[in-house]
């Protein structure tokens, strides 16, 4: 039970924080690029999936209403 609760504290952290945690992974990737690649790489990344999990959840969000 308490990870359902816990589960939903992080959906709802994802879904209202995606797309700010997107735009600051690409403010912060170029400056990490030349010292590590790999990382830049993975902040990138890691931007764009918590971006595109919260555009996910609202478009099934309206598509279920």
């Amino acid at each position: 039970m308490q990870a359902g609760r816990v589960g939903m504290r992080v959906d709802n952290f994802f879904r209202a924080n995606g797309r700010r945690i997107r735009n600051m992974a690409a403010a912060i990737a170029p400056y990490l690029a030349a010292e590590a690649p790999a990382l830049a790489a993975g902040v990138a990344t890691a931007g764009q999936a918590a971006s595109a999990y919260s555009t996910l959840r609202d478009q099934l969000d309206r598509a279920a209403a």
